[in-house]
């Protein structure tokens, strides 16, 4: 049998098992509005359902539970969370952690955090980025002191992604092994821990939970110990250009689902004893955005397979170029939804919000556009890059 063929049923039927589920057991109206204001944006019994489908250790090796499939199937199932406006967890445990500890090399007490992730028994989230200098989180300021059996970590993190909801942050931070000499390495430091404060950040989209951590003589764990340094960091920046790519499928799937109501609405609408659907301009206004939705897949679908193998700077690149894109089509496809819908879907009632307050956050989700091509002339023309950049 194909692989390939094989590996295309697999991820069929993942994607209809998955939007299945969310349609039966996280509704709009019955599920992720109710959650707006529930810092876990899920509840306990869709987390174990999704762990029970297998989206939670997609990204996770067999021996911890998981199933391993890559890059691809997590891009998929990000795909239909992002449809289905899902408000949970998902994209920064089941993709983000998962991704980063399946690259490492894991003692025992690790391979049983990753078991849970897999299980839904945990929660978990990844801290890199520090104020005024996100584009050098290689060099964490946020530090880290031996201490018994342990680490006490301190400094300061933004753009936790649900670290209200999650057990376990992972924190980045600056190690020294040996006097004078330091390196960055990972810690997991418990939720409830003395010396971490959480403070939740503000969102337009309300299905999204950033917060801002700081962190005084936090104690934390040494996750992977054998792993530091450039090889730590490699993993990083994999797992970070899987975040973005993860994150434009989940804006795809959010601005295929606001497309299909458009399309439902033009053709129900009805203005001069006519559906709006026959008027040239909101035929144009549609095609427009199916023609940006197709190119935008195309290029996320690339830009996933590419984190799935690719050199550092094939995957870099792919990935950069799918931000850029993302970053131009989402909000004009969100800008689109509304102006068919009118005024009604300017109303805290009617979905169409919601799917345009997903589609610009995913958007501005790890830079911008202008960030974004700048990191691909980088890539092309590295003699011209800045120091730093």
């Amino acid at each position: 049998m194909d692989p390939a063929a094989t590996a295309t049923e697999t991820h069929d039927l993942m994607r209809d098992s998955l939007r299945r589920f969310l349609a039966e057991k996280a509704g709009v109206a019955s599920f992720v509005r109710p959650l707006f204001e529930d810092a876990r944006g899920t509840t306990t019994e869709v987390w174990r359902g999704l762990a029970e489908l297998g989206a939670l250790g997609l990204l996770l090796p067999l021996d911890v539970g998981g199933s391993g499939l890559g890059a691809i199937a997590a891009g998929i199932a990000c795909e239909e969370f992002g449809r289905a406006l899902f408000p949970g967890p998902f994209l920064s445990s089941a993709v983000v952690a998962s991704a980063l500890l399946a690259q490492l090399p894991l003692d025992a007490f690790d391979e049983q955090l990753a078991s849970a992730l897999a299980g839904g028994g945990l929660v978990a989230t990844l801290a890199v980025l520090e104020p005024a200098r996100a584009s050098a989180w290689r060099q964490p300021q946020t530090r880290a002191l031996e201490k018994g059996a342990g680490f006490t970590i301190t400094g300061e993190k933004i753009h936790v992604a649900f670290a209200e909801a999650s057990d376990v942050l992972l924190v980045l931070a600056s190690v020294e092994d040996r006097p004078g000499d330091s390196s960055p390495a990972l810690f997991a430091i418990d939720r409830s821990a003395c010396g971490l404060e959480i403070e939740p950040l503000a969102s337009l989209d309300p299905s999204r939970r950033p917060a801002c951590l700081r962190l005084k003589d936090a104690p934390g764990r040494r996750v992977s110990p054998a792993v530091e340094g450039p090889a730590l960091l490699s993993a990083l920046a994999c797992t970070l250009d899987l975040a973005a790519a993860a994150t434009i499928a989940d804006g795809v799937g959010a601005a295929q689902r606001a497309f299909e109501l458009a399309l439902d609405w033009a053709q129900q609408r009805r203005q001069f004893d006519r559906p709006i659907g026959s008027f040239q301009s909101v035929q144009h206004l549609l095609v427009d955005a199916l023609t940006e939705l197709s190119l935008l897949r195309a290029i996320a679908d690339e830009a996933l397979s590419a984190c799935d193998g690719s050199s550092d700077d094939a995957r870099t690149q792919a990935v950069a170029v799918a931000k850029a894109a993302a970053a131009r089509t989402l909000p004009e496809i969100g800008a689109i939804v509304i102006q068919i819908f009118g005024g009604i879907g300017f109303t805290w009632e009617h979905d169409a919000h919601l799917f345009y307050r997903r589609l610009i956050g995913a958007s501005l989700s790890f830079g911008d556009e202008a960030q974004s091509l700048d990191r691909v002339a980088a890539l092309l023309f590295p003699e011209h890059a800045e120091p730093g950049g």
